[in-house]
């Protein structure tokens, strides 16, 4: 199984820059114990392809057997 480096490295060599640079800034926020879902929403946001692909990935009756997400925010508020 590839890790996150590796497939941001193969994108990179595939010419797909944006998915490449979101994927990196995904992997470095996650290293940090203080960075919130907000800011993970916020750096998903900045991708419109990876945007759909969480959406449509939330959507799935595996993750989400009733409503539909319609959209990712970065101000929705966490449950404490």
């Amino acid at each position: 199984m590839k890790t996150l480096e590796q497939w941001t490295r193969k994108l990179s060599e595939k010419e797909m820059p944006v998915l490449a640079r979101t994927a990196h800034e995904i992997s470095h926020a996650s290293e940090n114990e203080e960075c919130s879902i907000g800011e993970m929403a916020g750096i998903v946001l900045q991708d419109s392809s990876m945007t759909a692909r969480v959406l449509k990935l939330a959507n799935s009756i595996f993750y989400n057997p009733t409503p539909q997400a319609s959209r990712i925010s970065p101000n929705r508020p966490t449950s404490a």
